[in-house]
């Protein structure tokens, strides 16, 4: 059988139903690991290389030794794509292994490590996003802040005020009030013929799409800024959309209640961006 059908779990690979980690795992016990999902195109991973260094980032972080290099992960993913999975997403979790939580609580072993590849076609025109304002609230000082940890609270629980709203997302501010991002996404807004994004002090996760963008801005000749922003200067924007690996660039139709029609900015960035990857992957 073809490794495409199978989850990789440290060291082995296993058909998903019966892939399975330690109940000791910190991962489990305590969200204490990191994680990146990626966009497959014709059986390659686009920006590979920089999802792998945000990784490192993040278990640096976390203090975990990083178990594989990016060439190991770079082969596995490839035995995990091979020919099941085209076009769909990758994903890749990281612990710090298995503690002893009956004694004297250190380590036993090595860094746990998930994987897998499912098939998932491309949306052509991903529907417009109905974005509401969460009441939970993001600390940008946090030591989390910035890292794609497996701990993602915050996020679950906005994510899950959207849903109880009606709403596709939710928008996170962090302690003054400022614009974060989206439980799932990065955010851009255009504004007076700028384009404008919170920066990463503010507490918004460096995502690989979002620079993806902001690389791609620049060449159309946008202007681009990175600055606080706030509520007042999203209610004024003409334009809106959020940015992930796994969507790429999607518009928000709906923000708060106020509708945003435009989608002129995001769908010249979305016909650049697929440009790149048929130039990267295809």
């Amino acid at each position: 059988m073809r490794s495409g059908n199978y989850v990789y779990v440290n060291g082995g690979l296993a058909p998903p139903a019966e892939a399975c980690i330690s109940v000791f795992d910190t991962g489990f016990l305590h969200g204490d690991g990191v994680f990146e999902t990626m966009r497959v195109y014709g059986g390659r991973i686009f920006r590979f290389e920089q999802h792998m260094h945000r990784l490192y980032a993040g278990l640096e972080r976390l203090r975990i030794k990083p178990p594989f290099s990016i060439h190991d992960a770079e082969e596995l993913f490839a035995r995990l794509c091979d020919r099941e999975v085209t076009h769909g997403v990758a994903r890749i979790y990281v612990t710090s292994g298995e503690r002893d939580i009956t004694g004297s609580g250190e380590l036993r072993g090595n860094p746990s490590v998930v994987a897998w590849a499912w098939a998932k076609p491309l949306e052509p025109s991903p529907a417009p996003l109905r974005v509401m304002i969460s009441s939970v609230h993001l600390d940008s000082h946090s030591v989390l802040a910035g890292i794609k940890s497996a701990n993602r609270l915050p996020f679950v629980l906005a994510s899950h005020e959207a849903a109880q709203s009606g709403m596709d997302e939710a928008l996170l501010l962090n302690e003054k009030g400022h614009v974060v991002e989206l439980s799932t996404a990065n955010l851009f807004l255009a504004d007076g013929g700028r384009l404008l994004t919170p920066p990463l002090e503010d507490g918004a996760l460096p995502g690989i799409t979002r620079a993806v963008v902001l690389e791609l801005a620049r060449r159309l000749g946008l202007t681009v800024r990175e600055v606080e922003i706030k509520l007042s200067v999203l209610s004024e924007a003409t334009e809106v959309f959020a940015t992930n690996s796994v969507r790429e660039i999607v518009p928000v139709a709906e923000l708060n209640g106020r509708n945003i029609p435009s989608q002129d900015v995001a769908l010249r960035l979305r016909e650049a961006y697929r440009h790149l990857v048929q130039e990267e992957c295809l």
